[in-house]
Order: structure tokens, then C-alpha cells, then sequence
């Protein structure tokens, strides 16, 4: 569910353990006695990544081995494998260790939540899908009203908004690691899909989409209801509202700015 349907967030990730770790034998020893098997299986990949901070064990490559070689020891133990060949579905574990105590993770997501699906390519600087979605929330629109954005590039706000104000599940076009993974029933996957379905508004909305200086056609066939025009003026643009009528407006810093 967290997947398909959380909007700001990067990942999902499920917590396998925490425990103190000033040293590699602790580290070791910690990991090691995390249940693995519960979601790895003997044929599973899983390689480790993760990050260090104000912690005695600050070497990314030494600890990515450490954890590498307990999770093997574990899971040779359980599976009576001394070597495994990892052609399976990937479980990208993940390491946290801050102020010396380590926390082990399972990445559910894959790919970042970021990545709907719905944008083949991007410009020089895109602005992050959840970074978006976030802005329009911060905003507290809820498509009742007409939204521009005057400056909207490859349109990634007109098009989170426009799936904020349809309560489509923002995962809905896209595939996650553990739909594969076999510890997972997959009806399960399945329930949660056709019940983000059921629960999307596809109704009319009133027109969200003017905009100046569209370049691109991401979103085209998947959000209907935004009207998108190449407008030269901003006069132009407000023109095309109502006087009596409340509009929410809003403008992300052009990638030029942003990259320099």
C-alpha cells in the first residue's frame, strides 16, 4: 500500500534490526543474528549499500563487506549453502549506522518513489515528482479551483497536482522490487492495485493546466484533465481565468537557476 500510495516519500524500507556497533565484530555479530531467511531466499540477490555517520565505523566498503559476510553466514546456515550464485529477484539491503548503532533494512521500492512512470525523459534539472507532489500539498489545493504555473517546463506540478486532485495512487504506473519477492503473497499486490483504483476520482475537474513556454509532453495520455497551452505572455495566461474566480499559482525556479 505505502508504495502505491505515498506521494512525498523516496522509499519504503522494513527495519530488520538495530543494535549498537562501535566495532566490526559487533557489526558482524548483529547482523547475523537478524532472521534473513524470512525474506531472503537461496537464490536471492542481495547486495548492501547504505551510509555512516558520527559512528566509529565510518569505512562505507568495509562495512558493506562486514554486512555482506554475516548476511552470507546466516543464510548458508539456514539453507546448508556454503556459495550463492544471487541469479534470483534482488533484496537490496540496506545499512544506517549513526552514533554507533546500526539499522538494517529490506528496500521494497527499487527504483525511487520519485520515478512514477509516466515521464520517458527529462530536461537538464527536473524537479523531482515527490518534491512536487510535496509543493502542491504544502499549497493545499485540492482541484476545486483552477492551478497554473506560468513557468511549468516538462509540467511535473501540473501533473502531481492533477493526481492529487484525482486521488490517483501516484505508484499506479510502475513496478516495485518486492511485487517480486517470494516471501510476499502476490494477491496481495494485486488487492492493493485495484483498490488505489477504486478510490481514484476520474470525474471532470475544472481546467489546471495553463502554461507558458511547454516544451514537452510528459503526462500526454495519462491526466486527461490538464489543459495544456503555449502561452507567450502572462497576461495572456490570466486572461484565460475568470475575474471572479480563485486560482491557485505556483513557480519552480527554472532548471538554469537551479543549476548554477
Amino acid at each position: 500500500w505505502a508504495n502505491l500510495n505515498l506521494r512525498c516519500a523516496e522509499r519504503v524500507l522494513i527495519r530488520i534490526g538495530t543494535f549498537k556497533a562501535k566495532t566490526f565484530d559487533q557489526l558482524f555479530e548483529g547482523v547475523k543474528a537478524l532472521p534473513w531467511e524470512q525474506f531472503i531466499p537461496a537464490d536471492g540477490a542481495f547486495p548492501v549499500k547504505g551510509h555512516s555517520l558520527d559512528s566509529a565505523l565510518h569505512s562505507i566498503p568495509d562495512c558493506q563487506k562486514i554486512i555482506k559476510k554475516a548476511v552470507v553466514s546466516r543464510l548458508g546456515a539456514k539453507y546448508g549453502q556454503t556459495w550463492f550464485d544471487e541469479i534470483g529477484e534482488k533484496y537490496q539491503i540496506q545499512f544506517a549506522i549513526m552514533h554507533d548503532v546500526a539499522e538494517l533494512y529490506l528496500d521494497t521500492s527499487g527504483a525511487g518513489l520519485h520515478k512514477r512512470g509516466y515521464r520517458a525523459n527529462s530536461n537538464a534539472a527536473p524537479l523531482r515528482e515527490t518534491l512536487a507532489a510535496a509543493m502542491v500539498k504544502l499549497a493545499r489545493w485540492r482541484g476545486r479551483d483552477p492551478f497554473l504555473d506560468p513557468f511549468c517546463g516538462s509540467g511535473t506540478i501540473a501533473i502531481e497536482a492533477a493526481m492529487i486532485a484525482q486521488r490517483r495512487a501516484p505508484g499506479l504506473l510502475r513496478r516495485f522490487d518486492a511485487e517480486k519477492w517470494s516471501c510476499f503473497d502476490k494477491s496481495v499486490w494485486q488487492q492493493a492495485r485495484e483498490s488505489a483504483m477504486k478510490s481514484s476520482c476520474l470525474g471532470n475537474l475544472k481546467q489546471i493546466g495553463l502554461a507558458m513556454n511547454m516544451y514537452t509532453d510528459a503526462g500526454k495520455g495519462i491526466i486527461q484533465i490538464i489543459d495544456w497551452h503555449k502561452i507567450e505572455s502572462f497576461t495572456k495566461l490570466l486572461n484565460g481565468i475568470e475575474k471572479d474566480e480563485y486560482a491557485a499559482g505556483m513557480v519552480c525556479p527554472k532548471s538554469h537557476a537551479r543549476l548554477n
